[in-house]
């Protein structure tokens, strides 16, 4: 089964990054937006705590 952020679509850092062939952010969206470190985002603990989005360069961990 495949784990997926909730808030994917509308990630900053997701957005911005995911293109980028560097293997840290690779490797941080494959834990926290589509893996087993989805519920440990510091970016949706960002979210909940603020009611907005995290800036961009946020990184989830």
């Amino acid at each position: 089964m495949d784990i997926e952020c909730k808030h994917l679509k509308k990630c900053g850092f997701l957005i911005k990054y995911k293109e980028i062939m560097h293997v840290t952010c690779k490797s941080f969206i494959n834990d926290y937006c589509k893996g087993p470190f989805t519920d440990h985002c510091k970016r949706n603990m960002y979210l909940k705590e603020k009611g907005k989005l995290p800036p961009d360069e946020m990184l989830p961990v």
